[in-house]
């Protein structure tokens, strides 16, 4: 525990409190909880977990986004007024802690979890540094019981850990920044580039993202790991999915097992006729794009995914099936590709203007290559694409297999020529020149 307080307290040392208030009010609440058996009393207890947790995310992420919009709908009817505003930073890791900390207390009202008596245990549970920060959304179930074991040196352990570690600094380093570069150009003036440019630019920002979070995860496993502690799996190849159902089955699986189980479920989920399970989706998916972050852009985001969910189960789904696995895949890249472009733009404007570009072209504008003033930046470009097609080789595997499994089960030459290889990647083709944080830091 004092070490993760340690590590967080190494970016802003005051934000440290936030966690400690949220781990003493669960802690405490499912103390209260194990000791009444009152209906009422019991829900009288969780709402005050509920408004204290959900209250202090909400002050940091979404009053100013509240405000501005309360603003805006004014002025429409022609009056103007300033609203309170505040301009402190968002704590890092705030979603990730709050959800992992609710999920406790709901299972112990649900009677689904027995209440923890040990607080050094609990607050662990809450500030585990390897996942603090960016996830896997861990359950109490899973990683509590874990924490009351003695770990020994495993050496077989260790070293599938530090395989999972080399992965994602590979997928962050060599993938995701690189991707960037080009992403981050387009993304900045999307009205200036159309055709191959923008669909490039739109294409290179999803493999960025997949890359930046699995990445991240993959270093967080791994970490774990050589701990003595196992992560759940949060990505399993995604962009191969045949339907958005499965995509959101294989991508940022700790996030959509939580609305699944601690919002879908309990709202009904899909027993209570059609109408209601439609609501329920689209409820979800609007909260899970609001927990991405206060903005309309992640709000559309949502709702694409929401409505083809919807779509799919009307029928979509069956022609799916119906349709050569080759066309499925294409169905699901296409729009998780396209809803990327309002995840990443900073306007709604900016996101229709790049939703328009990538079907428009322009001669002597489709397939500009010289987008980048620095020669070398145009050759690093070229070695970007071919990187890609690399990636997607590698993502193709990763659908199908646990690379990282697979690999420490081979031999000696097989486990350090992928070490060896890694090792080069990293060196000779990772982006140092731009640093870039993780992106799921900000939520």
């Amino acid at each position: 525990m004092t070490a993760s307080y340690f590590f967080y307290m190494c970016w802003q040392p005051v934000f440290i409190l936030l966690i400690i208030v949220s781990t003493l009010t669960d802690f405490f609440i499912g103390k209260q909880l194990s000791q009444t058996d009152s209906k009422v009393n019991r829900k009288r207890i969780l709402l005050i977990s509920l408004v204290v947790n959900i209250g202090i995310l909400f002050y940091f992420k979404y009053f100013n986004f509240l405000s501005d919009n309360i603003e805006f709908i004014i002025a429409l009817i022609g009056l103007s007024v300033e609203l309170p505003a505040h301009s402190h930073l968002l704590p890092v890791g705030i979603s990730f802690y709050t959800f992992q900390t609710l999920s406790y207390t709901l299972d112990v009202y649900n009677n689904e979890k027995n209440v923890e008596r040990n607080f050094i245990d609990f607050a662990l549970y809450v500030s585990f540094f390897p996942q603090l920060v960016a996830g896997p959304i861990e359950r109490s179930q899973n990683l509590l019981p874990q924490f009351k074991i003695k770990h020994l040196f495993d050496y077989k352990r260790f070293r599938l850990g530090c395989m999972m570690i080399l992965m994602g600094l590979v997928k962050k380093m060599v993938f995701a920044d690189r991707f960037a570069i080009y992403a981050d150009e387009i993304f900045s003036a999307p009205e200036l580039y159309n055709g191959i440019n923008a669909i490039l630019g739109v294409v290179f920002f999803s493999f960025q993202i997949y890359g930046d979070f699995s990445g991240y995860t993959d270093i967080a496993i791994g970490s774990a790991l050589i701990l003595g502690i196992k992560l759940m799996e949060n990505f399993k190849g995604p962009y191969l999915s045949g339907s958005i159902k499965e995509f959101w089955q294989r991508w940022h699986i700790s996030l959509s097992t939580w609305f699944r189980d601690y919002l879908y479920i309990p709202l009904g989920g899909n027993r209570e006729g059609y109408f209601r399970t439609y609501r329920n989706l689209i409820i979800v998916f609007l909260v899970t794009a609001l927990w991405h972050g206060a903005s309309w852009t992640y709000v559309v985001w949502g709702m694409v995914h929401g409505c083809f969910l919807i779509m799919e189960r009307l029928g979509m789904d069956k022609l799916l099936k119906r349709l050569p696995s080759f066309f499925s895949v294409l169905y699901v890249l296409f729009i998780s590709f396209m809803a990327w472009i309002f995840f990443r733009a900073e306007t709604l404007s900016d996101a229709l203007i790049l939703c328009q570009n990538v079907f428009i072209y322009e001669e002597g504008n489709f397939w500009n290559q010289n987008i980048f003033d620095d020669p070398i930046d145009v050759v690093e470009m070229y070695i970007s694409i071919v990187i890609l097609l690399i990636a997607s080789v590698l993502h193709f595997f990763e659908y199908r297999l646990n690379i990282a499994e697979s690999i420490s089960k081979c031999g000696t030459i097989g486990r350090w020529s992928f070490y060896l290889i890694g090792i080069l990647a990293i060196s000779y083709l990772g982006e140092y020149g731009r640093y870039k944080e993780f992106i799921y830091f900000q939520f």
